[in-house]
């Protein structure tokens, strides 16, 4: 659901999930979405899950909103050094159950990461009953 509801505004993207250990659970790459997108959906989805817990939120975008207030190695939880797979772009999101997060969804492709975090709320939404 999170690519086709892109693919109806006209973007083309791919959408990763993975579980709570970061592995990938399930990729679709929708026609004509660039080769980014398959590494960077997973990096918004790894993010989600692998700092979401530690910071509370449930978004890449909350994520950033925290880390930006922020400023200067050594004020907040990130090593001097990238860990792999951590971006703070928009379009990353969390799978809760029971207020816990057991997964993340990412979505990159679209021209601006918040149109990204959109239809990863869509691909949430229909995923929901799942997780019940």
């Amino acid at each position: 659901m999170a690519v086709d509801s892109c693919q109806q505004r006209g973007y083309r993207v791919t959408a990763t999930v993975v579980n709570a250990e970061g592995a990938i659970v399930a990729v679709l790459r929708g026609d004509d979405a660039t080769p980014h997108t398959l590494e960077h959906s997973f990096n918004k989805a790894y993010t989600i899950i692998t700092l979401g817990p530690i910071m509370k939120v449930n978004s890449t975008v909350k994520i950033y909103e925290v880390a930006k207030k922020r400023v200067g190695v050594g004020t907040w939880a990130f090593p001097a050094v990238p860990i792999k797979g951590i971006t703070l772009n928009a379009g990353g999101i969390a799978f809760l159950v029971d207020n816990k997060i057991v997964g993340g969804l990412g979505v990159s492709g679209a021209s601006d990461g918040v149109i990204d975090e959109e239809c990863a709320i869509k691909g949430r939404e229909a995923a929901e009953p799942l997780l019940r």
